[in-house]
């Protein structure tokens, strides 16, 4: 992830065999993104994968485009959930996070939020943001 250090990261962390629920994430964190205007080369989107197993290819096709395209990394599971801890009693592949550019947790949005009230809060952190 050093690659990407200074990018405020939407983040989904979920494994290789990515279901409904994993597909709508990436969806969801790709449209985020694309829906910041001029601020959205500030962010990118990142599905860490928390396993060895192989990505379906439509995946990549539909959500690893240029434009919008989110970046699929691999990851060791407990490094991960290390990093992004879960909120007490959630599932660290129920939710999306969001990372500032120093690599620091900043916030946590349920697997289905609402894109428009995350797209509200990451234009107004954006704006009063002097990093990434």
């Amino acid at each position: 992830l050093e690659q990407y250090r200074g990018k405020w990261l939407l983040v989904t962390a979920d494994p290789s065999a990515c279901g409904e629920a994993c597909a709508k994430k990436l969806f969801t964190i790709r449209q985020i993104r694309a829906g910041q205007g001029q601020d959205r080369e500030r962010i990118v989107p990142v599905w860490l994968i928390t396993d060895d197993g192989k990505v379906d290819g439509r995946l990549g096709a539909a959500y690893n485009e240029p434009y919008a395209g989110v970046r699929f990394l691999r990851i060791d599971r407990q490094v991960a959930q290390q990093w992004l801890p879960a909120e007490t009693g959630k599932r660290a592949e129920d939710t999306i996070f969001l990372v500032d550019p120093l690599g620091n947790l900043m916030m946590r949005f349920p697997q289905d939020p609402d894109p428009k009230k995350v797209s509200g809060d990451l234009k107004k952190l954006l704006k009063v943001s002097r990093i990434g």
